[in-house]
């Protein structure tokens, strides 16, 4: 197969980029950063075309990479937020915009891989039980307007 990708490869330069300025607080890398970040956008957006060559197992694989780097993403963004980075408007837009491009793969991988797994009808006690819990509620908010 011809399509590669190790995301966490790719990330990871990012990664330990920021993690290095919001510890040490070196506005010059900004731009650096910048050209990192948009680089990874461009590479998530071309991939998402691509998923269809995958295999179930590769596709799993990647989807748990993906679900790593997110949480990754999600410290930095945190950290880079308590260094009061988000003032610099690019750096926030771009980190915003590669969050949301990962959970798109994440979500597009997650459609592949589970595609074509039948899907269980659901039996009638828990369809009864929803149901009572439904009406509790409604007769609850009823209630609770008419007082």
């Amino acid at each position: 197969m011809l399509l590669t990708l190790d995301i966490n490869k790719k990330a990871e330069q990012i990664i330990e980029q920021a993690n290095d300025i919001s510890l040490k607080l070196q506005i010059g890398e900004f731009d650096a950063l910048c050209e990192k970040i948009t680089d990874f956008i461009l590479i998530l957006e071309g991939y998402n075309y691509h998923i269809s060559e995958l295999s179930k197992p590769e596709i799993a694989a990647l989807s748990l990479q993906v679900q790593k780097v997110i949480a990754q993403f999600i410290e930095i963004d945190d950290n880079l937020y308590q260094a009061n980075y988000h003032n610099n408007e690019k750096l926030k837009e771009l980190f915003q915009y590669a969050l949301k491009c990962l959970y798109k793969l994440k979500s597009i991988l997650h459609i592949s891989c589970t595609s074509g797994i039948p899907i269980a009808p659901t039996g009638k006690e828990i369809k009864n039980g929803l149901a009572a819990v439904s009406r509790a509620a409604a007769l609850h908010n009823i209630s609770k307007n008419l007082h």
